[in-house]
């Protein structure tokens, strides 16, 4: 409607598609497997790679994979300027990010307006197997993605993969022939349309296992080859403030910032929302006494010790860099379970300011937590929350096996039941 605006807003440092010509070209083989590849690219002393998605054309599994490309977009080519930031790693991504001036969804342009629309055709030099996030000096997002999915495949756990371009685009009519949702470590962003299609899929009996922290969050929205996000001083834990008059998303006019501001998103959906955010030592969970009850038990079949989750790739534990909790009051049913929590976080940890407790300090203290939860619906299928971005990089090695390896195989290994079989509440079309 451009008879509503009398200006816009350029920058100096915006990039869009580069729209470089092309060099090479692939077809991808009609037999190959869906899940994530590289071309790459070599050169005396060296390598690059440059990360693709083959998702999947028919139904092969009753699991299916959702990629957290969003996410990935988001940060992709974070600029982490060290004058904000202790840096407690190094990574060679950042590094060209900052000499080539290239800008995430998390940094600010030259006249220090945030950058809320980016391109995917353009290079994402963060997006890495072998990426190593500075402010934790540890792998995320995709590394940690790729070593949960090399756990499942020496597991023999098999998935259809689908991303979050792709659930946009396709819906529910995407997810309806499979009987379980499985997301990656940090599924933070989502459109309108991926929300929906999940929160019907849920209401017709499929089942979600969230194997992450912080997800379901905010809302994006997409355009072509471009993606938008909007932050305001209405959001924590925010890089960049935004005016709260321009939260509306420029490519759709709905409006931006958390999904839950608008009755949507992870308390209602999952259960919990980030809790605390930090950067230093993870901490292991401990069962609850409701994780013993029939319901629950089988998730921990195997099981060998009530505390579990006390090293990983990600800040050496099972919880941390951001955890979920429950909040009754914006939105977790009633019938959410709470199997597992983890306490004792580092004072450095970050607690999130928009929840208010009655009872003081002493009450916001108690609840500096991370909690798992699973909750059995209605409509058959049932709802896993590992609320934590570090629980993936828990999971053990090649040839290994620990309780964090052991609880989600014993969750996806009921999810994928056949029909007939607890868990399956599906049937393959």
């Amino acid at each position: 409607m451009p008879s509503h605006y009398d200006a816009i807003h350029c920058h100096d440092d915006d990039i869009g598609p580069l729209e470089w010509p092309v060099s090479h070209r692939v077809t991808i083989p009609e037999n190959a497997h869906p899940g994530v590849y590289a071309f790459q690219a070599e050169w005396e002393g060296g390598y690059e790679r440059v990360v693709f998605f083959v998702t999947s054309s028919q139904v092969s599994s009753p699991l299916l994979y959702l990629v957290p490309t969003a996410t990935y977009l988001a940060y992709a080519d974070e600029y982490l300027p060290d004058h904000l930031y202790e840096w407690k790693g190094d990574d060679r991504g950042h590094r060209f990010a900052i000499a080539n001036n290239l800008k995430s969804l998390y940094d600010y342009h030259s006249d220090l307006s945030g950058v809320s629309i980016c391109s995917y055709k353009k290079p994402k030099v963060t997006l890495r197997d072998d990426y190593d996030y500075p402010l934790c000096g540890c792998p995320h997002n995709l590394p940690v993605d790729l070593h949960f999915l090399r756990f499942c495949h020496d597991n023999g756990i098999v998935f259809d993969v689908m991303t979050d371009h792709d659930l946009h685009e396709c819906g529910i009519d995407g997810l309806r022939r499979h009987q379980a949702v499985v997301t990656g470590s940090h599924p933070e962003y989502m459109s309108i349309e991926m929300e929906q299609a999940l929160r019907q899929f849920v209401a017709e009996g499929g089942s979600i296992a969230y194997l992450g922290g912080n997800g379901f969050a905010a809302t994006v929205a997409f355009k072509d080859d471009l993606m938008e996000l909007r932050r305001s001083p209405l959001e924590a834990g925010r890089t960049w403030d935004g005016p709260v008059a321009e939260q509306a998303l420029s490519i759709t006019n709905e409006p931006g910032g958390y999904l839950r501001c608008r009755g949507r998103g992870e308390f209602s959906l999952i259960g919990g929302a980030i809790s605390l955010m930090g950067f230093d030592g993870a901490r292991p969970f401990t069962r609850t006494e409701e994780s013993h009850e029939a319901g629950c038990a089988w998730l921990f079949e195997g099981v060998e010790n009530a505390t579990f989750g006390t090293d990983g790739m990600v800040l050496g534990g099972a919880a941390g860099y951001e955890v979920d909790a429950t909040y009754p009051a914006l939105g977790t049913s009633a019938d959410t379970v709470v199997i597992a929590r983890a306490t004792g976080f580092p004072d450095s940890f970050f607690q999130d300011p928009t929840r208010w407790y009655e009872g003081g300090d002493k009450q916001r203290i108690a609840r500096r937590c991370a909690e798992m939860t699973l909750r059995k619906l209605a409509a058959g299928g049932l709802i896993f929350s590992a609320s934590s971005v570090a629980w993936c990089g828990a999971l053990p090695a090649a040839g290994a096996m620990n309780d964090v390896g052991r609880i989600t195989l014993n969750l996806l290994t009921r999810l994928g039941a056949t029909k007939g079989e607890p868990g399956r509440e599906k049937s393959i079309s």
